[in-house]
């Protein structure tokens, strides 16, 4: 676990909390190494993920943020940057969201069956 995540975890907490202040506090420490002219005096839950977003960008964690804070994904909007082919829409509730469980994990567990499959 990276500092600037520890950072971001206490940051989100605090928005969670209704405590915009206190978060953008916290969320400076971060903010001063990277864009030394950030000085926001509150900040949203928003404002905390799209820096979450921006600092561990390729690191895994945009699906549990996803997952944990109900969110889809689309990449439907006019003048996007994806592939045509990754132009895609999932709403927070969707089956796509779980995994399955592995069909080795069904066949070699005698606990399990083929009815305990997530969707």
């Amino acid at each position: 676990m990276r500092a600037a995540e520890m950072v971001l975890i206490e940051a989100e907490a605090y928005a969670h909390l209704n405590q915009g202040a206190k978060a953008a506090e916290v969320l400076k420490v971060l903010m001063s190494k990277r864009q030394p002219s950030w000085n926001k005096a509150t900040v949203t839950v928003e404002d905390v993920y799209l820096q979450r977003r921006i600092e561990l960008w390729g690191e895994g964690f945009s699906f549990y943020d996803l997952k944990r804070l109900n969110k889809g994904i689309d990449r439907t909007y006019e003048g996007n940057n994806h592939l045509p082919s990754f132009d895609i829409k999932v709403d927070a509730q969707d089956v796509r969201w779980t995994y399955q469980i592995p069909l080795s994990e069904i066949q070699e567990n005698t606990l399990i069956s083929e009815d305990d499959q997530n969707p």
